[in-house]
């Protein structure tokens, strides 16, 4: 088995809309959680999985994410590339403007996204030569992406984006926590699927639905993360409830 990834890309350009007015004048990924800002506690995270470079996608309030998280952060070298057109793209623009450091294999991580360090310690103890997605089981009323398993195999075959979710469980189907492990293999193949929707003009798309159309081009499998608590904080009423579940 290889080494751990060294390197993380996290995606944090958006406007954060819905988290306003917390979001007035900082980004998203400033928010605090717990007393502490969403994206600070990620880093102390991934500190301690050995990470040592970041590379931060930002857009919205830039400048304050920047200044306030500075080049190094417990202890590991942070890079900012700077999404200009973050109003009018979507994530997957914003992982193409990351593409070099994709195409070495890394962790990629949303930047709204909370979770206990025992999902971040086991992810980064799977074969880094593989590419992984963290998924939880899929219990109904959730939006978001939602993935299909080939069950023998935990390989993705399917994705989709739920708009109008309905109650109760949907076997062989994980809810995406905006959390991946990309091998380098992985990674150089999908900054290619990045390039040609860019370049026709596809830029303001989840980087879920390119990488969903290759589904059969490259394999790419979930990982289970069972009951470890984790949120995607898109809202007040997000962040509230996730400080809930994570205080108990």
């Amino acid at each position: 088995m290889s080494n751990k990834h060294s390197s993380a890309i996290i995606l944090a350009a958006g406007l954060g809309s819905r988290l306003r007015p917390l979001t007035d004048n900082t980004p998203k990924c400033l928010v605090n959680f717990l007393g502490k800002p969403i994206i600070v506690r990620m880093i102390e995270q991934l500190s301690l999985i050995e990470v040592k470079n970041i590379t931060i996608v930002c857009g919205y309030c830039s400048e304050v994410l920047q200044n306030y998280c500075g080049k190094k952060l417990a202890g590991i070298d942070i890079n900012y590339i700077e999404n200009k057109d973050f109003a009018s793209t979507n994530s997957m623009y914003s992982l193409w403007l990351a593409r070099n450091e994709l195409s070495k294999g890394c962790y990629l991580i949303e930047g709204d996204t909370v979770c206990d360090q025992g999902l971040f310690t086991s992810l980064s103890n799977l074969n880094p030569d593989n590419s992984y997605w963290a998924g939880q089981p899929y219990y109904g009323n959730i939006d978001g992406c939602v993935l299909t398993v080939e069950p023998q195999t935990m390989r993705i075959a399917k994705l989709e984006i739920e708009r109008n979710p309905i109650p109760g469980p949907k076997q062989n189907q994980f809810k995406s926590t905006g959390i991946l492990s990309l091998s380098a293999d992985y990674g150089k193949t999908l900054s290619i699927w990045l390039d040609v929707d860019v370049e026709i003009g596809n830029v303001n798309l989840y980087y879920d639905l390119i990488i969903g159309k290759h589904l059969i081009d490259k394999s790419i499998h979930i990982y289970n993360i069972a009951s470890e608590p984790w949120f995607e904080i898109d809202s007040v009423d997000d962040l509230i409830k996730a400080e809930q579940i994570f205080q108990k």
